[in-house]
Parts: C-alpha cells; sequence; structure tokens
C-alpha cells in the first residue's frame, strides 16, 4: 500500500456520536501505518427572510463556514489532531467528492440507525455513501455497546472481517 492508499476519510457530525468512529478510524489507521482524514460537511440555511435568501448574504455564508472551520479544527485536535477536510453542501455528495479527490483506503462512519417514517423522509446519508463509495465504506452504531452473544463471536476488529463479524466486534 502507498502513502495515498493508507488514508481511510472519517466524515463526523462534530458529535460525541462520531467519536466511535474517529477512534476506530485511527486504530486501524496505526495498525496499517496510514492517516486519518476527518471530514465535516455543513449545508447552508435555505430559506427566505423578509424576501432575503441568508445563503445569499455574503458575510453569513463566510460566518458560517468559519464556525464550522473553527469546530472542525477544535473537535479534529480533541481527537489526535488528524488531518481534515470542511465541505458546503449535500453531506452525501460532498463525501462522496471527498472520496474521488482523497482517494481513501476505506471510509469509516457513524450512522444514525434510523427506521421506518424516519428513513424514508430523511434517508441516510451512510447508506448513500455506501451504496455508491468506490472504496469500502464501515458503518458504526450509535448507542450503547452491545455485549457479545457468544464466545466464538470476536473480541477485537480487523480489516479483514467481513460486515457481520464487524457488528459483532465493535461496541
Amino acid at each position: 500500500m502507498n502513502d495515498a492508499s493508507k488514508r481511510i476519510l472519517v466524515p463526523v457530525d462534530l458529535g460525541e456520536e462520531s467519536s466511535s468512529a474517529v477512534a476506530l478510524a485511527a486504530d486501524l489507521a496505526q495498525r496499517i501505518g496510514g492517516e486519518v482524514v476527518m471530514m465535516h460537511v455543513y449545508t447552508l440555511p435555505q430559506y427566505a427572510y423578509a424576501g432575503v435568501n441568508i445563503a445569499l448574504v455574503p458575510e453569513t455564508v463566510a460566518k458560517i463556514g468559519a464556525i464550522a472551520r473553527r469546530a472542525l479544527e477544535g473537535y479534529a485536535k480533541d481527537h489526535g489532531g488528524v488531518h481534515s477536510l470542511l465541505r458546503e453542501g449535500d453531506p452525501a455528495e460532498e463525501i462522496l467528492g471527498a472520496i474521488a479527490s482523497e482517494r481513501p483506503y476505506m471510509v469509516v462512519m457513524s450512522t444514525h440507525r434510523r427506521k421506518g417514517i424516519s428513513r424514508l423522509l430523511l434517508g441516510s446519508v451512510a447508506d448513500k455513501v455506501a451504496r455508491r463509495s468506490p472504496v469500502p465504506v464501515m458503518t458504526v452504531a450509535r448507542g450503547p455497546a452491545r455485549a457479545r452473544r457468544s464466545a466464538e463471536e470476536p473480541e477485537a476488529y480487523h480489516p479483514s472481517m467481513g460486515v457481520k463479524e464487524l457488528e459483532l466486534a465493535v461496541p
């Protein structure tokens, strides 16, 4: 593997929920001698107020971008000072664009595990990315850690494990 192919892209929402994905990616990167590229995508508000579309006001756009940049830099520093990317737009599309430009070995991202009408209405960024990504996408479910179901199930994960094995191994 060359250095470029050892990158692990980790899209984050800057919340605690993404910490599991960042920790998993950092551990995997250490095992393969790679690097973590943390990415955050923010979306500009798309509403009009008194006939003015807020997304068209340059000062507002710049301020939102600066706030997102500071938040991402702080989050990256808190999680080991990894390389970070900031994008504005549709999260799934921007993540897929970063996959094309960064050419990572894989993507590790958290998922909300939405079900039913919520999933239908909101969709799943992780689902969209996983279906269209040219590289493997590992999703880390948010929520409490699950106990192993049997002694035969793995206690640790390895990049060569299948999806089912990873679901069982990753808390």
